[in-house]
């Protein structure tokens, strides 16, 4: 699955399935840093001061706030999907402002609670 650029983004699915690609692959690297022998590897080079261990904890940090961040833009946006596809599927001009409304309801939702 491509990766998509923000010019990309033509709905709120979209961007929902963004962050949903983009949470798989960090938790996949997540996983990864987070094994025993990688940390026991650290803890070494840690103890013999070594100067590249800084950098690599510092890259670890930044992903695992990465991970949290893709966590919650799923679970925000998500919200919008449902309203938006029936939004999409709406022809009847009448049906409209109802339906807009609840998606400004929920986007000020999103904008009150999410971190």
């Amino acid at each position: 699955q491509d990766q998509n650029t923000p010019e990309d983004m033509l709905c709120p699915k979209d961007e929902y399935e963004f962050w949903k690609y983009r949470s798989e692959n960090l938790l996949g690297l997540n996983h990864q840093l987070n094994n025993k022998t990688l940390k026991h590897i650290c803890n070494i080079l840690m103890s013999v001061q070594s100067t590249y261990v800084r950098q690599f904890r510092t890259l670890t940090d930044d992903i695992s706030s990465s991970v949290r961040e893709s966590h919650s833009n799923i679970e925000y946006l998500g919200v919008l999907v449902k309203p938006c596809e029936e939004l999409e599927k709406t022809y009847s001009p009448k049906d409209f402002p109802d339906k807009l409304s609840k998606i400004l309801h929920l986007i000020r939702y999103i904008w009150l609670n999410s971190p």
